[in-house]
């Protein structure tokens, strides 16, 4: 995080905000962790089989909609918290790293 911050020129009291939104998505993104696992685990054995069946692997994510849609929604309200704790230009600058900038591999 160090560099990011370097990056996007933050203070102290920015920081702290976002460490705390990224503290509160990882978090809840570890509370879904056995979800996902096991929808990792079913598409494993859907790509194994010796037929490959979309409707399985759709069902396996079917079964775990709560789990996302509560991964989708932690990851808005973090977001939303870390845009709302930085300045324009940081918006900006921030949203360049994450469009192609060091950060861009993660996605």
């Amino acid at each position: 995080m160090y560099h990011v911050f370097e990056r996007l020129d933050t203070s102290p009291g920015q920081e702290k905000a976002i460490r705390s939104a990224l503290s509160e998505l990882f978090g809840k993104l570890a509370e879904l962790r056995p979800s996902v696992r096991t929808l990792r685990s079913e598409i494993a054995r859907a790509m194994g089989s010796e037929t490959f069946s979309p409707s399985e692997v759709q069902a396996a994510f079917e079964q775990r909609s709560g789990a996302l849609g509560e991964a989708q929604g932690a990851l808005t309200l973090a977001l939303g918290k870390i845009h709302e704790a930085l300045d324009p230009d940081q918006r900006k600058r921030l949203s360049q790293l994450l469009d192609g900038g060091p950060m861009a591999w993660c996605f």
